[in-house]
């Protein structure tokens, strides 16, 4: 069984994939066990000028974890590129600000991303101005505050129960033991842990380069497979 979870994800169908669960054999073609698929256009954080844009509304594990990363100030200037790893390595220094999902809601019909964009508005993190959402963001070389490391917290920890609870619906609708995790978000080691230790699969990998740079891995197997 194969998870992918990304922050973008590539095109399909007239939209992003943004998490998807496979089943893969060496006897048939990939077949999809759950897809989730997010509106093309709904690329959060696009900048213009020093300011980030946001959409109507977010969608995606990736992308909610990518938001919030921006609003803690962990990016590069003048691009929508995060630093993802820094909010992982401040999480543990915070406490979540609840204890339900605020922005990430598991529920049995998948994930529900609705109140993402009012929980961040909630804690000021969103302005309107002529009908437009923008990203309040820490500025540069400002100090982290109980807010920035107790955010951080709390988008780890749903991160982590949203890929717990993929990869175990993966688990039961495809009966298989064996796991491979790719997409960017899977460079996130405290969730891949969770995921080895909790779904419920005997064999877990991840290959090391999770992210965008692994496509070229991937299309050489491809392509060798196919010979």
């Amino acid at each position: 069984a194969a998870l992918v979870v990304d922050a973008y994800g590539s095109i399909i169908d007239n939209g992003r994939e943004a998490e998807s669960g496979l089943l893969l054999s060496r006897r048939t073609p990939p077949s999809v066990v759950f897809r989730h698929v997010k509106p093309s256009v709904a690329i959060a954080g696009l900048p213009r000028g020093d300011r980030l844009v946001l959409p109507a509304s977010l969608h995606g594990i990736g992308e909610i974890y990518h938001v919030v990363t921006m609003a803690l100030g962990f990016r590069q200037p003048g691009t929508y590129y995060d630093d993802a790893g820094k909010t992982m390595g401040l999480a543990p220094y915070g406490r979540r600000l609840s204890t339900e999902p605020g922005m990430i809601r598991p529920t049995d019909n998948g994930l529900d991303f609705s109140n993402a964009l009012p929980f961040l508005a909630s804690l000021n993190l969103v302005s309107i101005e002529r009908g437009e959402r923008f990203l309040n963001t820490r500025a540069p070389q400002t100090p982290l505050s109980a807010l920035h490391r107790d955010l951080a917290a709390q988008v780890q920890w749903e991160l982590e129960e949203a890929c717990v609870h993929l990869a175990k619906r993966l688990r039961r609708d495809s009966g298989c033991g064996t796991l491979v995790l790719a997409g960017g978000t899977f460079l996130n080691s405290v969730t891949n842990t969770r995921i080895v230790r909790e779904a419920g699969f005997k064999d877990v990998y991840v290959f090391p380069a999770a992210t965008d740079d692994g496509t070229a891995v991937g299309a050489a197997y491809y392509a060798d497979a196919s010979i």
